[in-house]
């Protein structure tokens, strides 16, 4: 099974689907995305080995967007137009080659802005949603892509081994230890409840969290003092040994939507709210 969709991928996606009927949609959207990247991937191979060196094709990415991203989500009308000024811009993009796997995070982040600038008529969280979520599914089917965590590298805002702000966390175990994990290469770590991953902020009154009915599994806590916010499912409560948290993500879109309504952004940078995209 592909590393991106594993059995524990599988069962949360199950049971997401019967616990909330606006997933189906979405879930719907992101199966096919994953079949028709099997398929690329066997033809197109991301990576190149030589000896024990493992080399990423940093011209695939653009290959990639342009040949299962887009005819995955150009099925919707309402975003067609915005998917060929996309697919135009992927024509633009420039990544340093040769690379070695350790770089993606970067090219992450270079292809977020430079997609942003490119595809002005394209809403930043447009853009965020097709590379976010693409790089990770790539990122987890590559040999040996994600870097070695550094010894004692916990209590961190970031992730110890690729150095991405978290988008969303767990509560783990009787106690309710906040766990984050990396959106993009998978990584977990501890992260103290009572302080603001982003900004260090730890006065009580300012941080808080609220939830949406139905969706009480996902709670978002919030950071006054820098308005951002990070999704963190109490898992302790969910008969899933070990959930997708991508997944629940996915699952509990509208919490986004309701925190930008409150006036808060995400701390990762990823803006999830054009929900028509996923429809």
């Amino acid at each position: 099974m592909h590393p991106f969709w594993t059995t524990t991928f599988q069962e949360t996606w199950d049971d997401c689907q019967q616990r909330y009927v606006d997933f189906k949609p979405v879930s719907e959207r992101l199966k096919e995305l994953h079949c028709q990247a099997l398929q690329w991937e066997l033809s197109e191979p991301l990576v190149q080995k030589n000896s024990s060196k493992t080399r990423v094709i940093a011209r695939r990415f653009p290959d990639y967007f342009k040949r299962v991203i887009l005819p995955v989500f150009s099925q919707n009308e309402a975003t067609a137009l915005a998917l060929d000024e996309f697919a135009e811009a992927m024509d633009h993009f420039h990544l340093e080659e040769p690379g070695t796997a350790t770089k993606i995070p970067q090219w992450v982040q270079q292809m977020q802005q430079q997609a942003i600038q490119l595809c002005k008529p394209i809403q930043p969280d447009f853009v965020t949603l097709m590379v976010s979520i693409s790089l990770a599914h790539l990122y987890r089917s590559i040999p040996a892509a994600k870097p070695e965590t550094p010894a004692g590298a916990t209590q961190s805002g970031v992730c110890p081994a690729c150095g991405l702000p978290p988008h969303f966390a767990a509560l783990v175990e009787t106690e309710g230890y906040r766990q984050m994990e990396c959106w993009l290469c998978g990584e977990r770590w501890p992260f103290t409840r009572l302080e603001c991953p982003y900004c260090g902020e730890r006065h009580p009154q300012k941080l808080g969290y609220f939830t949406v009915e139905k969706m009480e599994v996902c709670r978002m806590h919030i950071c006054h003092s820098c308005q951002a916010y990070l999704k963190v499912f109490d898992t302790r409560s969910l008969a899933l040994k070990d959930p997708s948290l991508w997944v629940m993500h996915l699952a509990t879109l509208i919490c986004d939507d309701l925190a930008a309504a409150e006036g808060y952004h995400p701390g990762s940078a990823m803006e999830w709210h054009q929900r028509m995209v996923m429809e």
